[in-house]
């Protein structure tokens, strides 16, 4: 009978030691996603907007780097989202953000990095991009694909006036409200191209 019952129990412990070191592999994680949102996409020149960078759980380390318009924009300060023990932002070109966040144990997700741009010009058109990129590893140094993720920053169009562009015999004209900072028509009407003809003359002799 003390028998039977040491192989029952045996059985019970190599049973419940095994499961976890199944459900562990379950949770490897073999990708992660970055976002990027802006604290305004709508600007104008002087204001500073703050992108947020987060990314999903899974990494203990990633290296990110953000671009940006450097005609539009210009770098004023980061810091970090407290997600990973070590934050290590590096300097690079006008328009890139880059950094180093590493030793996140847990795996957990969150905010990585805020960073801050200030506004000297504003976007004209259909607006600018700004992008982030990442390679990622989780806590074994396994690398992780990493999606990245984009945000479009847009002219305000704080400051408008009306403003007739006539047409040629070739070329649309507009008439609305045009923005002083971008120059885009706001609720403009098309007026269509067509010859605009003088008085009748005579090739007579």
């Amino acid at each position: 009978m003390k028998k039977l019952f040491s192989c029952i129990l045996a059985i019970l412990i190599l049973t419940f030691s095994v499961v976890p070191c199944f459900a562990e592999e379950e949770k490897t994680t073999t990708s992660a996603s970055l976002s990027i949102s802006a604290s305004s996409t709508a600007v104008n020149v002087g204001d500073t907007i703050k992108l947020t960078v987060k990314v999903s759980e899974g990494l203990g380390t990633i290296d990110f780097s953000v671009k940006y318009s450097s005609e539009c924009f210009s770098y004023d300060g980061d810091a970090s989202g407290g997600t990973f023990v070590n934050y290590e932002p590096s300097s690079g070109t006008a328009g890139t953000f880059s950094c180093r966040a590493y030793e996140n144990e847990s795996g957990a997700g969150g905010t990585v990095s805020t960073i801050t741009l200030k506004v000297n010009k504003v976007p004209t058109g259909n607006g600018t991009t700004i992008s982030v990129t990442a390679t990622g590893y989780d806590n074994e140094r396994n690398k992780v694909t990493v999606s990245g993720s984009s945000v479009t920053i847009k002219c305000a169009h704080k400051t408008t006036e009306k403003k007739v562009v006539k047409p040629t015999c070739t070329t649309d004209g507009k008439s609305g409200d045009q923005c002083k900072d971008c120059g885009e028509f706001l609720n403009a009407t098309i007026l269509p191209a067509s010859h605009t003809f003088g008085q009748w003359t005579s090739n007579s002799n």
